[in-house]
């Protein structure tokens, strides 16, 4: 037996994995559910955060879509898609995305974050 916990990449590949939408789209948080719309809020207390549960179903109503239409429409409410990970009955994206280490020290993302983002 074995079990895959982390996802170690990229933002950009992380998302694309996990069945989650870019950081572009309007769902663009693997953790809640701030839309792009709102992304400036700051207060994230207010920020509604995902459940795994909720999470889970959409991926399935995703995949059991009868058209591309119909998936887009759940992709466009939900901001996920099916993935070959969640035939892993544990896998949660919220909990095992992981950013890799050299984007978050070695080119800098945490020194941005916490210097220009967060200031």
């Amino acid at each position: 037996k074995a079990t895959i916990i982390p996802l170690v990449a990229n933002l950009h590949n992380s998302h694309k994995i996990a069945g989650l939408g870019s950081c572009t789209c309007t769902n663009f948080c693997c953790y809640c559910h701030l839309t792009l719309n709102n992304k400036n809020n700051l207060k994230y207390l207010t920020w509604a955060p995902r459940i795994w549960n909720i999470n889970h179903t959409h991926t399935e109503e995703w995949q059991d879509a009868p058209t591309l239409k119909a998936q887009n429409n759940v992709f466009d409410k939900a901001g996920v898609r099916w993935s070959k990970l969640f035939q892993l009955p544990y896998w949660n994206p919220m909990s095992y995305i992981v950013i890799d280490p050299i984007h978050c020290f070695k080119f800098g993302l945490l020194h941005h974050h916490l210097m220009e983002v967060w200031g």
